[in-house]
C-alpha cells in the first residue's frame, strides 16, 4: 500500500503515484523527482485529482507493481582450425546471435538486436622457440553498427618449459538493449477497491503507471580498452614430483567511453563518461602429486585509477584461491575452493565450494553431471550492500551434453 505523498500518510491519496496528472508534473519538471513532489501541492491538476481520490471512499490505495523480463537468446556459432604448415596455424570462425528482451515495465514492449561476427587467428613460427600470434574480431548489430577489434602477441620458449610472453589488444563493449532502448513504465495491478476497475475516472488513465518514467537517447557509443599484457610460464621438476607450473603476468588496462551512471527507474544517465585504468598483477601456481589430484593456488593484486567513484567497486585490490580436485575413479571427481577477496568495494568477500562430479557416455555422447555446495564464511554482502544472501548454503546442480 502506497502512502499519500501528501501527507506521509496511508489512505487514498497514494494514488497520486500513479495519476496522469503527477506523470505531466514529473515530465514538465525536466524528471526532477524532489521538485515535481516539492511542487505538487500547489499544482490545479494535482488538487483536483487529489480531491477525486479523497472522495472515492478507500481506505487506502494498494497494488502490485510488476516488474517483469524475459530476455531470449539464440547464438550459432562455427570454427575452423587449419593447420596451414608446419609453421603456421590458422583459427577461424563466425557467429549469428539473436537477442530478444521482453519487458513492459523496463522496455515497454519488446527489443530485439541482432549481430554478425566473424574472427580468426593466425600463429606462426617463424623461428623454431617464437610464436607470433595475430588476431582480429569483426562485428556488426542492428544497434551499434560496424566495429573491429585487433590483437597481437608474441611467445618466446627461451629454454625448455620457460616462456616469455607478451601481447596487446583493443576491444570494445556494445550497448545492450536495455541501455538502447529502455523505456520504463512500472504498471500497477490488482488495486483494491475501489481503484479496481476504474482507474480512468480515479486515477486519470487507464492502464495507469508510477509517474517517474524514462527513456533510452539511443545514443550510447560502445565501450572501449585497450590491454598490455607481459607474462611468464614456467615448469619445474616435470616427473620427480608431478612437476610444477608457474604463471605469472602483468597487465595494464584502460577502459574508457564506459557507461558508469545509474540505469535504474528513479536514476537513469546513460552516459559515455567513465574512465578506467588497472594495472595489477596475477600469479597461479599448479602442483599435480600424481594423475589423479590437482593443487592450484592463485594471487592477484590490482590497482584502480578512475574518474568515477562507482567504477572503483568492481576489482578488488587483493585476492586469492585455493583449489584441491580429486580424480575417484569410475567416471567420479571430487573438488574444493577456498576464494578470498580483500576490498571489493570496502566488503570482504570468503566463500568455500564443494563439487561432486560424474561423467560417463552414452552411445556417442558424454554427459557430465555436479553438484555444487557454496558456504559463505562471513556475514558480509558481496560487491553491493543489498547483495546480502540469508542462508548459509547456496547449492547448484548441473549437466553438460558433449555430442
Amino acid at each position: 500500500c502506497f502512502r499519500d505523498p501528501l501527507t506521509g500518510a496511508q489512505g487514498p491519496g497514494g494514488g497520486l503515484f500513479f495519476s496522469q496528472e503527477l506523470r505531466d508534473l514529473y515530465l514538465a519538471n525536466n524528471s526532477d523527482i524532489d521538485q515535481t513532489l516539492a511542487a505538487a501541492g500547489a499544482d490545479p491538476g494535482i488538487q483536483n485529482r487529489y480531491a477525486t481520490l479523497q472522495a472515492s471512499g478507500a481506505q487506502a490505495f494498494c497494488g502490485r507493481a510488476w516488474l517483469d523480463t524475459q530476455e531470449t537468446r539464440y547464438d550459432l556459432e562455427i570454427q575452423d582450425t587449419l593447420q596451414v604448415t608446419d609453421w603456421a596455424r590458422l583459427v577461424a570462425g563466425a557467429n549469428l546471435r539473436h537477442d530478444r528482451g521482453e519487458s513492459q515495465a523496463f522496455l515497454s514492449g519488446t527489443g530485439e538486436n541482432v549481430s554478425r561476427r566473424l574472427f580468426a587467428n593466425l600463429a606462426v613460427k617463424p623461428v623454431a622457440p617464437v610464436t607470433i600470434s595475430l588476431g582480429g574480431f569483426w562485428e556488426h548489430d542492428d544497434i551499434n553498427g560496424e566495429h573491429f577489434s585487433p590483437r597481437a602477441g608474441i611467445n618466446w620458449q627461451v629454454v625448455r618449459g620457460h616462456t616469455l610472453r607478451a601481447s596487446y589488444a583493443r576491444a570494445l563493449r556494445t550497448p545492450d538493449i536495455y541501455e538502447d532502448q529502455a523505456r520504463i513504465n512500472l504498471p500497477i495491478t490488482d488495486l483494491n477497491a475501489p481503484f479496481a476497475g476504474n482507474q480512468q475516472a480515479l486515477l486519470g488513465w487507464n492502464p495507469a503507471y508510477f509517474f517517474v518514467t524514462q527513456q533510452s537517447p539511443g545514443m550510447l557509443k560502445p565501450e572501449r580498452i585497450r590491454s598490455r599484457e607481459l607474462g611468464y610460464y614456467g615448469r619445474f621438476f616435470a616427473g620427480a614430483l608431478g612437476g610444477f607450473e608457474l604463471d605469472i603476468r602483468y597487465f595494464r588496462e584502460e577502459l574508457w567511453d564506459l557507461v558508469s551512471g545509474a540505469l535504474n527507474p528513479f536514476e537513469f544517465d546513460p552516459a559515455n563518461d567513465g574512465e578506467v585504468e588497472h594495472r595489477g598483477t596475477e600469479a597461479q601456481l599448479s602442483w599435480r602429486p600424481n594423475a589423479r589430484h590437482l593443487l592450484r593456488l592463485t594471487g592477484a593484486h590490482v590497482h584502480t585509477e578512475a574518474n568515477i567513484a562507482t567504477e572503483q567497486r568492481f576489482a578488488a585490490r587483493d585476492s586469492a584461491s585455493a583449489l584441491w580436485h580429486w580424480r575417484l575413479g569410475g567416471g567420479w571427481s571430487w573438488s574444493t575452493a577456498y576464494y578470498l577477496a580483500r576490498d571489493y568495494n570496502d566488503y570482504p568477500f570468503e566463500r568455500l565450494d564443494a563439487q561432486l562430479g560424474f561423467r560417463h557416455r552414452l552411445h556417442q555422447t558424454e554427459v557430465e553431471w555436479n553438484f555444487v555446495v557454496q558456504h559463505p564464511l562471513n556475514k558480509e554482502p558481496v560487491v553491493f550492500v543489498e547483495n546480502q544472501y540469508q542462508d548459509d548454503q547456496r547449492y547448484w546442480i548441473g549437466a553438460t551434453v558433449t555430442f
